[in-house]
């Protein structure tokens, strides 16, 4: 069970992760504007974040969670081929709603799947073991959709995705797994739970009280701001290294861009198995580990400020690796072991990755606003800053929240 778990995670990443960037391309193929561009995937996003919370309440209550899941993947493929037989303004937002509804859902879902597989014991290096295949099938999926478009054209790259998600969904019928409610220790009772809901306002109270209390949970906030200050910092970094790389005539043809996405996602992967191999139930390792997340922010935004070239460039790219892979298992791993006695723990994830989303939509506007009225050298200063300040929230509030 856990190698499909594994190779599920490998054959979605083409459309949890890689599509985004072709689907980009495709739309200007047929005449769309950045502007326009950019907006639907402002406004996407903005969708799926203000759902990101009900998403974690379906979650929880759900006894059909593979169900679910295989409906966000066949809603997605369906959305994307809908784009390219019958392009329109339309069919495009919706394309893009659908990736950003789908990134929304599937983080917690797949948490949630995982957790009910393994258990809380297995979970760190089981979905260290995940975001390795993840971050391989991003890869694997970038390069075959690269060498697709270019000997077939923009077309063949959703025949690609087609082809992986189909892939999926067989991994996701095969997995033989009792249904996440039942190997999850902190569902409610839908027996005795569920069906008063929907009879009576005395139990819809009592239900809002649930969700409320989980959503004001201190270990929640706390998680929340940590990564709200996390992807404020990070998220507009990669965005920024690339339009540097084009002011200062080192890619005009987005090569480079391409070169160092792989560099990042290589590196990610080594970093992720390296975490399932050592990231055990130790929350003092823990603990480091996101200092480091933090650090390397910090590190990240003074070379960016401070020198220019490929090598300089390229080893940002290699700490962004180490990064986000950290980061990538850690987060969700932290929040499934402080909320591991919560009745709503899928809830309380959505709402702290909701945070999360929210700082690094806002990272890019920050960043790009600073760099065009300021220069490169002030908005990566400020980006340093911010991860600095992560860095002071999470280790004195993990010494509160981290206990053995």
């Amino acid at each position: 069970m856990v190698n499909i778990l594994a190779w599920l995670n490998f054959f979605i990443a083409d459309i949890r992760d890689g599509f985004g960037p072709y689907l980009g391309v495709f739309l200007k193929e047929l005449g769309l504007g950045e502007g326009q561009i950019g907006l639907f995937s402002t406004i996407a996003n903005l969708i799926a974040l203000s759902l990101a919370i009900p998403f974690g309440m379906l979650i929880d209550k759900t006894k059909s969670l593979r169900t679910w899941i295989g409906i966000c993947i066949f809603g997605i493929m369906s959305a994307l081929l809908l784009s390219f037989f019958l392009p329109s303004l339309k069919s495009a937002f919706l394309a893009q709603l659908a990736i950003a509804l789908g990134g929304a859902f599937l983080a917690p879902a797949f948490l949630a799947l995982t957790l009910g597989v393994v258990g809380q014991t297995h979970l760190p290096s089981q979905f260290a073991r995940n975001e390795a295949y993840r971050h391989f099938g991003a890869v694997v999926a970038s390069l075959v959709c690269f060498f697709g478009a270019l000997y077939f054209g923009m077309g063949s790259i959703f025949g690609i995705m087609v082809g992986f998600s189909s892939i999926a969904l067989i991994l996701l019928a095969l997995l033989r797994h009792t249904e996440s409610n039942s190997a999850k220790p902190y569902i409610l009772d839908h027996k005795n739970n569920t069906k008063t809901l929907s009879k009576n306002l005395k139990s819809f109270e009592v239900e809002k009280s649930h969700i409320l209390k989980v959503l004001l949970d201190s270990r929640v906030l706390f998680m929340g701001v940590v990564l709200f200050l996390f992807h404020l910092s990070n998220a507009a970094m990669l965005p920024l290294l690339s339009q540097k790389a084009h002011a200062m005539g080192v890619d005009s043809t987005g090569a480079y861009a391409a070169i160092t996405i792989v560099i990042a996602q290589s590196v990610m992967i080594i970093v992720s198995f390296w975490c399932g191999k050592y990231l055990n139930t130790s929350t003092h390792l823990w603990r480091s580990l996101m200092a480091i997340c933090f650090f390397e922010l910090i590190l990240r935004g003074i070379l960016a400020a401070c020198f220019n070239g490929v090598i300089a460039m390229i080893f940002i790219q290699i700490l962004d690796g180490i990064g986000a892979g950290i980061s990538g298992v850690l987060a969700p791993v932290l929040l499934a072991h402080l909320l591991s006695k919560n009745t709503r723990m899928a809830t309380g994830v959505s709402a702290s990755l909701a945070m999360g989303g929210v700082g690094g939509a806002l990272s890019s506007s920050l960043g790009g606003i600073l760099a065009e009225y300021f220069g490169y050298f002030y908005a990566y200063a400020t980006l340093g800053i911010v991860a600095f300040l992560g860095l002071i929230v999470w280790w004195f509030g993990s010494r509160v929240f981290l206990k053995e």
